[in-house]
C-alpha cells in the first residue's frame, strides 16, 4: 500500500503542477511596450479576399519574429476608383496623419499602391528607411530598382496553366483560349504578359480577351462555348461602368453551369467554381514581405529586385469541379480541395480525445488491481 500511495502522490501531484504551469494559461496579450512600428498600404480594401490573407501572412511573420510590432493600415481601394485627383487627396490627408509618426518600415502591397508611394512617398514619409514592396506584377518599369526599396515581384506563370489546362483536356480539339480580366492596373499588366506568352510559346491557338465586359456579357460568352474553348479566369473587379464587385460575385454569377471547365490564376478563387490551377497564394506574398523587413532590420543583405521564382505558388484544384468535368489528370503533389475525407480524418480530435481518455482508464484500473494484489498478498 506504500507504494501505491507514493505512485498515486507523484501521478497527481505531477498532473496538479501541469494544470497550474505558465504553459497552460498563457496568452498572447501581455501588455508590453512596441520594439517596432510599420505601417502596410493596401491598394485595395479590407473586403478583398486577397487583401486580408495578405495581411494574415505579414502579421503571422512578425508576431512570431519575437520583435513586438505595431501595425497601422491605409487602405487606397483602387479597384473602386483609380483617379488621380484622389491620390492626390489621400496624399494631402496622410502627409497631415503622419507627421509626428516615427515608422520603422513601411510595406506596399500590389501595383497601385506602389504607385502612389512613387508619387507621394517620400514627402509622407521621409524619414522611413526601410520600405518592402510586394505583389508587382511586372518589374519592368522598375528594372534599376527603387532606392531605399525592396519589390518582390508577382508573376503567374500563365504558361503553366495553359499547358496545365490543355493536358486535362487533351480529348478535346482545343481551338481557342478565352482569358477574362477588367481594366485595372494588374489585369493590365497581366494581359501585356499573356498576349506576348501566348505569341511565343502557343501560336497555334487562337486567343481572346475580355477585358471590357460586364458580367452578363461574360456569362454568354461562357454559356455559348463550345468544346474547342478554354477559359482562364484571370482577374475582375471592375466592369466598365465603374461598378465594382466582391472578389468572388462574378465568377460565382457567370460560371454557374458552365459547360466548359475555367482555370484560375489565384488561389482565392477557388470554391467560386473554377478548376483552380497554377495559383499564386496571397498569404505567401505576405510572408515574403514580412521576412524580407526582418531581414533588413537584422542588418542583412537583400536585393532590391526580388524576382518570382516559383515558391509563391502551387497545384490547386476544386476535387468537385474536377468530378464536373470528369478531368483525371492531376499532377503530383497538388493541393486538392473539397476532397472527401476518411471517418477517422474527420473524427480525428474525438478519437484522439477518447484514446487518451481510455488510456488514463487504463492506468487508473491497472494502480487499483496492483493495490488489491498486494493487499491480498498482506
Amino acid at each position: 500500500m506504500k507504494k501505491l500511495r507514493i505512485i498515486l502522490f507523484i501521478f497527481f501531484t505531477g498532473l496538479f503542477c501541469y494544470l497550474l504551469s505558465p504553459a497552460v494559461f498563457a496568452t498572447t496579450n501581455d501588455l508590453g511596450i512596441y520594439t517596432k512600428e510599420i505601417l502596410i498600404v493596401q491598394s485595395y480594401q479590407r473586403d478583398y479576399y486577397h487583401t486580408r490573407v495578405l495581411e494574415e501572412g505579414i502579421e503571422a511573420v512578425l508576431f512570431d519574429s519575437g520583435e513586438k510590432v505595431r501595425i497601422r493600415y491605409e487602405f487606397l481601394d483602387t479597384k473602386s476608383s483609380l483617379d488621380a485627383d484622389n491620390f492626390k487627396a489621400l496624399a494631402e490627408l496622410m502627409t497631415q496623419k503622419y507627421q509626428q509618426v516615427s515608422l520603422d518600415g513601411i510595406i506596399l502591397c500590389d501595383d497601385d499602391a506602389l504607385l502612389f508611394y512613387n508619387q507621394y512617398g517620400k514627402t509622407i514619409w521621409p524619414n522611413t528607411t526601410y520600405v518592402v514592396s510586394t505583389g508587382i506584377n511586372s518589374l519592368r518599369p522598375y528594372s534599376q530598382g527603387i532606392p531605399g526599396m525592396v519589390i518582390i515581384e508577382e508573376r503567374p506563370d500563365v504558361s503553366k496553366n495553359v499547358a496545365l489546362a490543355l493536358e486535362q483536356n487533351q480529348a478535346k480539339a482545343i481551338k481557342t483560349l478565352h482569358f477574362i480580366y477588367d481594366e485595372t492596373t494588374t489585369s493590365n499588366e497581366m494581359r501585356s504578359d499573356i498576349v506576348s506568352m501566348l505569341a511565343e510559346k502557343y501560336p497555334e491557338y487562337e486567343s481572346q480577351h475580355y477585358f471590357d465586359k460586364t458580367p452578363e456579357e461574360l456569362k454568354t460568352i461562357v454559356d455559348n462555348s463550345g468544346d474547342t474553348d478554354l477559359f482562364f479566369y484571370v482577374l475582375y473587379s471592375r466592369d466598365r461602368n465603374g461598378i465594382t464587385y466582391h472578389y468572388d460575385e462574378v465568377p460565382r454569377y457567370i460560371l454557374k453551369n458552365a459547360k466548359n471547365p475555367v482555370y484560375a490564376l489565384w488561389d482565392f478563387y477557388l470554391g467560386t467554381g473554377v478548376v483552380g490551377g497554377y495559383v499564386a497564394s496571397s498569404y505567401k506574398y505576405g510572408e515574403s514581405a514580412a521576412n524580407t523587413l526582418l531581414d533588413l532590420w537584422a542588418g542583412q543583405s537583400v536585393s532590391p529586385l526580388v524576382y518570382e521564382d516559383g515558391s509563391h505558388y502551387q497545384y490547386m484544384f476544386d476535387y468537385n469541379v474536377l468530378k464536373t468535368y470528369q478531368l483525371s489528370y492531376v499532377p503530383e503533389g497538388a493541393t486538392v480541395i473539397n476532397k472527401p475525407v476518411s471517418y477517422f480524418e474527420k473524427n480525428k480530435n474525438l478519437i484522439i480525445l477518447f484514446s487518451v481518455i481510455t488510456g488514463v482508464l487504463i492506468a487508473i484500473i491497472g494502480l487499483l488491481l496492483y493495490a488489491i494484489r498486494e493487499k491480498n498478498i498482506l
